[in-house]
């Protein structure tokens, strides 16, 4: 009986051990990512400037500029306005450790509607199937209908709630991934 009890935990104790042992290897995908194309940080930062409020908490602010990056690599056209930006140093520290990150569905970056609030509530449409249904309270009082899309304000809440800019996008979206 003790013999068995030995072997049992011994099997308890590698499986509980092998996620952190495949954490620390590097995989292909890492080595990938830095080969990648990437928007220029200093405009990001800029266009992220100029979308979020000075009262975003920092986890906001990255989920905004990964939006931002992603929807710039998806249509540069949109932001044919956008100026690069040196005079917010948080925002700027972000945006380059944050480039080349994008939200994907699949293989490719796919474009994320965002609003400064929505109506309470977020809905998918056909042309954006990876956005979720979701309830988001804190804008309930700002439009009058739901919107497609991510509201800033409801991921500046949820990250001030303690999660992270990864959970509160996945708040939004379905489906994806952020690499």
């Amino acid at each position: 009986m003790k013999n068995k009890m030995i072997g049992f935990l011994s099997i308890l104790l590698i499986l509980a051990m092998i996620p952190l042992v495949s954490a620390n290897k590097p995989t292909a995908k890492a080595k990938a990512k830095s080969v990648k194309t990437t928007v220029d940080p200093s405009l990001i930062a800029g266009i992220t400037a100029e979308t979020v409020g000075s009262d975003y908490c920092d986890e906001a602010i990255k989920a905004a500029i990964i939006i931002l990056q992603t929807n710039y690599k998806c249509n540069s056209k949109q932001f044919s306005n956008a100026k690069n930006s040196r005079n917010n140093s948080k925002i700027e520290k972000y945006a380059k450790e944050l480039s080349g990150i994008y939200i994907r569905r699949g293989k490719e970056a796919v474009p994320v509607p965002y609003f400064k609030y929505s109506a309470g509530y977020t809905q998918p449409s056909k042309k954006y199937p990876y956005i979720r249904e979701s309830a988001s309270p804190w804008d309930s009082f700002y439009n009058k209908t739901g919107t497609t899309g991510v509201s800033l304000n409801g991921i500046n809440e949820l990250c001030n709630q303690g999660l992270d800019y990864k959970s509160a996008l996945n708040w939004y979206l379905k489906d994806i991934k952020i690499t």
